[in-house]
């Protein structure tokens, strides 16, 4: 499972990754929809996350498990 810093990622739902971010995981990582991915904050917290839509700029990801 591929790792993935998101200092905004919210609590639960969705939440969209631009910027050097959102390229870093579609572009280098390139993340698909349906690929599953730990997130962290930074800041100690992790969860588990499904991408759900790709763009050329980023992606919509879900909080499946916290």
């Amino acid at each position: 499972m591929r790792r993935f810093l998101e200092p905004a990622m919210p609590e639960r739902g969705t939440f969209g990754v631009t910027g050097d971010e959102g390229t870093h995981l579609v572009r280098v990582l390139r993340a698909r929809p349906g690929d599953v991915v730990l997130v962290f904050d930074g800041r100690g917290r992790e969860a588990v996350c499904r991408v759900t839509v790709v763009t050329r700029d980023g992606a919509t990801l879900e909080v499946v498990e916290d």
